[in-house]
This record gives structure tokens, sequence and C-alpha cells, in this order.
């Protein structure tokens, strides 16, 4: 996950959701009949729904630009010179 080249929390979560030692199964709500994703990481006991990765995305991402002061300087530098490529048309590689 790397913030500062212009990851976003849905492209973080899904990078987790698709590591190779995650896996997905699917339950099915026996009230509603609606389906859910549930990830467990190896052979771990806990499970998380995809609601639950999303918000430590969330968090992680809050935590890092809030209290890593050079960090959100960087993130806002690379937005600009970003933006200033897409406005004169240089293609950013």
């Amino acid at each position: 996950m790397t913030i500062p080249y212009n990851a976003t929390a849905y492209g973080a979560t899904d990078k987790i959701t698709k590591h190779e030692d995650i896996t997905r199964d699917v339950v099915i709500n026996s009230d509603t009949g609606k389906t859910k994703h549930i990830y467990t990481y190896k052979n771990h006991p806990f499970i998380l729904y995809n609601e639950d990765i999303v918000l430590f995305v969330k968090i992680i991402f809050k935590v890092v630009i809030q209290d890593f002061d050079q960090i959100k300087k960087l993130l806002d530098y690379l937005r600009a010179i970003a933006k200033l490529c897409n406005h004169l048309s240089i293609p950013i590689t």
C-alpha cells in the first residue's frame, strides 16, 4: 500500500482481498437471502467482512496522512505534479 504513489482506499482494499494468503468465501444470510464475502488469512480462525477491511484501510490512510506530515506533503506535491502533467498533456511514466 503505497499512499504517496496515489494508491486509493479502494485499490488498497482490492489488493488486500486478492492477496495469495487471503481466502474468500461466500455466505448467505438466512434471514435476508443476501450473500456476503468473508475473508480469512491462511488458517487463522477469525474472519473479516469486506466492510471490515475497508474500514481498516480507511483508518490506516487517515492515520498516515494525519500523523506523518512529511508523507502528506509528499502526497500533495505528487498530486500537484500529476495535475500539471495532465494539464500539459504530458504522460506520467
